[in-house]
């Protein structure tokens, strides 16, 4: 985990929490629930990718649109999501959609 912790301080993340050996059926991962208790309004949320938020689509969804109601920004440093910006708002629109 060395390696992805440098590059997500890399990309700007200040705080950097994790999940070691979880199932991504598990849903007691210790290291997202204090990241999304941690996260206030303002804050961006990153992650590595996408598919190591959510245990399926609509637990992704859901987490998003928690965020998305703390107004809190999220960012998936290998898919080129941020929410941040309009592409990544699209991006995450479409996401929603076609689920």
């Amino acid at each position: 985990m060395p390696v992805l912790t440098g590059i997500v301080t890399a990309a700007g993340c200040e705080t950097v929490f994790q999940d070691q050996g979880w199932s991504g059926a598990s849903a007691a991962r210790s290291g997202l629930l204090a990241a999304l208790e941690r996260a206030g309004e303002g804050d961006t949320l990153a992650v590595w990718r996408i598919d190591h938020l959510g245990r399926s689509t609509l637990h992704l969804l859901q987490i998003l649109d928690q965020l998305r109601s703390r107004n809190i920004a999220f960012q998936s440093i290998m898919d080129g999501i941020d929410t941040n910006t309009a592409a990544g708002r699209m991006v995450f629109s479409m996401v929603r959609l076609n689920s």
